[in-house]
């Protein structure tokens, strides 16, 4: 009995490291693949376009007319960049496939982003990943994301048009959007945009004016520009908008199509806005695996065969077996491979 046990322990294992690769792959696909799908980045970028960065935008306008917030005017601004940006589609997505090689810039300002919506603290792992490789860092944060269900999203939004002076302007607005999974249809995103240069604003179009008008168009600028300007000449009067960082976060879920929705159910999505904060400076990898990582790979067969291993020893649990309890399986393994 106890060798009929051993030999399919044996088997499981085998099995398991011989053709457990292909198996597990075909199943996990979706563990695996730590940064986010570039499909679900275009449906949160969209889902935060249409809804927190339009209500900012009119909020901001709002504020910036009654004289509430003497910051108004350029917080509303930057809110405009950001979602005309997204809103013109020109977006690249850093992370089409799995990257080979991240730099360490890269992997702390994300970090700090997963700060936002993980509720424990992380600064060990911050401080680990200053302290190792490059290689060695990217292994343990992929592996750290991986355990703790939490998937990154990167990439770069280009917007062109005209400024308010007649030029003609560029912007290149990166971003980080970390999406933290509560449960198999819930969870909890944080976004970040980054304006790193000086840059002419838009002239204002679009009035705010009238009920229920529509800002959200790819034409539409509405922010007050005339309020900015004499606000701008008790600046620094050269006449651009200072880098910026947009931050948005809120509660997900998905529908029943499984695109991503605002949760209802939770309190509103919030929109940040810092001018005083350094933007943070990162680019894009030029190298990728075409599957995650060996550590990865391994690691996630390992688990696949413990939970094997335990099925097996809820069948083998008996209170009758030739008069003594038997081993469990996990037990029988570690008495055949050693400690």
């Amino acid at each position: 009995m106890f060798k009929k046990i051993s030999l399919i322990l044996i088997s499981i294992v085998l099995t398991f490291f011989f053709i457990g690769p292909s198996f597990v792959f075909a199943q996990e696909t979706e563990k695996l693949n730590w940064p986010l799908e570039g499909r679900k980045v275009e449906n949160l970028l969209d889902i935060i376009r249409k809804k927190p960065l339009t209500e900012a935008n009119r909020n901001l306008y709002y504020e910036a007319i009654k004289g509430y917030d003497y910051d108004s005017p350029r917080k509303t601004g930057a809110v405009v960049l950001v979602k005309q940006a997204i809103l013109k589609e020109q977006l690249d997505y850093w992370f089409k496939e799995v990257p080979k090689q991240v730099s360490i810039e890269f992997l702390k300002v994300a970090l700090k982003v997963v700060r936002i919506v993980y509720a424990q603290d992380i600064g060990t792992v911050i401080e680990t990943i200053e302290q190792i490789t490059v290689e060695r860092a990217i292994d343990y944060a992929v592996n750290w994301l991986f355990q703790n269900e939490i998937k990154i999203g990167c990439g770069e939004a280009t917007y062109i048009f005209p400024s308010y002076k007649g030029n003609t302007q560029k912007i290149d607005i990166q971003y980080i959007i970390v999406y933290h999974s509560l449960s198999q249809t819930q969870g909890k995103i944080a976004a970040e945009f980054y304006s790193k240069n000086p840059i002419e604003p838009p002239e204002g179009r679009g009035s705010l004016m009238s009920p229920g008008n529509n800002i959200d168009w790819l034409e539409s600028t509405s922010w007050p520009r005339d309020r900015w300007v004499e606000n701008e000449e008790k600046r620094d009067n050269d006449g651009k908008l200072e880098p910026f960082i947009v931050r948005v976060k809120g509660y997900v879920k998905r529908d029943e199509w499984g695109n991503f929705e605002w949760d209802k159910n939770k309190e509103e999505p919030i929109v940040e806005v810092d001018f005083d904060k350094l933007v943070p400076e990162f680019e894009a990898p030029i190298e990728f695996w075409e599957k995650p990582s060996i550590l990865i790979r391994t690691k996630l067969i390992i688990e696949k065969i413990k939970e094997e291993l335990a099925r097996l020893q809820e069948k083998l649990a008996s209170p009758k077996s030739f008069g003594r309890p038997l081993k469990s399986g996990w037990e029988r393994s570690k008495d055949f491979f050693g400690e």
